[in-house]
This record gives C-alpha cells, sequence and structure tokens, in this order.
C-alpha cells in the first residue's frame, strides 16, 4: 500500500525538520531537482546544525509529520479491512446457515492539515552556500554544515 503525503513549506519553500539526536527543529529546502541516473537524490545522512551529529537522511521527520502520516496510514489500513472482508461477510450472512457477521470497522477522520509558519533564520553555511537552512531565531552558538558538519558562526 503507498499512501501519498504532502508536507506543507513555508512561504520560503523550507520543510521542518526535527533532528534525532537533539530534537531541535530546523528547516532545509526539499531536493526537487532531477538527478541523473545513478547519482543520488539526496545525502544519505545529514548533519544537525545544532548538535552536529549524524543521522541517516530518513530520520528527520517532525513529532506532528509522524502523527500526520500515521493518522492517514491508520485511515487507509481501515478502508482496507473493510474492503477486504465486506464481500466475506456479506457471503456469510446471504447464506442460509445459522451464521451471520457482523462488520463494524471504527470510523477514523482524517488528520488536521499540517501548517507551516514562516518562523526561523535562513543562514547558508559558507562551505555548502547552495543548502541553505533555517534554525531558531534566539539560536546564538555555532552551527554546523547540514551536508559535511563543518562549524560555522551566524553572521552578526
Amino acid at each position: 500500500m503507498e499512501i501519498p503525503l504532502e508536507f506543507p513549506l513555508d512561504s520560503d519553500g523550507y520543510l521542518r525538520r526535527q533532528c534525532p539526536r537533539c530534537e531541535r527543529a530546523l528547516k532545509w529546502r526539499p531536493d526537487d531537482e532531477e538527478h541523473p541516473a545513478g547519482e543520488p537524490s539526496e545525502p544519505v545522512a545529514y548533519h544537525c546544525p545544532y548538535c552536529g551529529e549524524v543521522s541517516p537522511a530518513d530520520q528527520w521527520w517532525t513529532d506532528e509529520q509522524v502523527d500526520y502520516a500515521q493518522g492517514l496510514a491508520s485511515m487507509e489500513a481501515m478502508r482496507l479491512v473493510e474492503r477486504e472482508l465486506r464481500p466475506t461477510a456479506d457471503k456469510i450472512n446471504r447464506s442460509s446457515g445459522s451464521h451471520k457477521m457482523e462488520l463494524q470497522t471504527p470510523s477514523l477522520n482524517p488528520p488536521a492539515p499540517l501548517f507551516e509558519p514562516d518562523d526561523m533564520i535562513a543562514v547558508e553555511p559558507p562551505c555548502h552556500p547552495e543548502e541553505p537552512i533555517k534554525v531558531c531565531e534566539q539560536w546564538d552558538e555555532e552551527l554546523h554544515c547540514l551536508v559535511c558538519g563543518r562549524v560555522f558562526v551566524l553572521p552578526t
């Protein structure tokens, strides 16, 4: 089963992410470019701008994004169960036997759509200016490049 997911971007085109280690929020631009065959479209891991720890690319979901995806998956799973079991229940109920089958699946509401506010400040790491990020406006310590982990400081 495939469930298409779309997460909102802020007005500058940034996607909210969350470090799986320190759990701080950041934003980066999703990679929508076409890449030649055999060339990876994104790194296999990223460095947290705050703590510098490296985590696989598929580990940066925010808690809200995970809850949203799980809500959609639960809805689709219930629809699939209903669709697969309904013919069996109908067949049993049409037979003249003494057995009847009642099929009740919970009614699930779709999760509330996510909203992405225009918060955080944009920063370009000097080593990878093509990979800008947004960080917490109150952050005043050194940062790490998302791509290579090199330390840099916010311009003053």
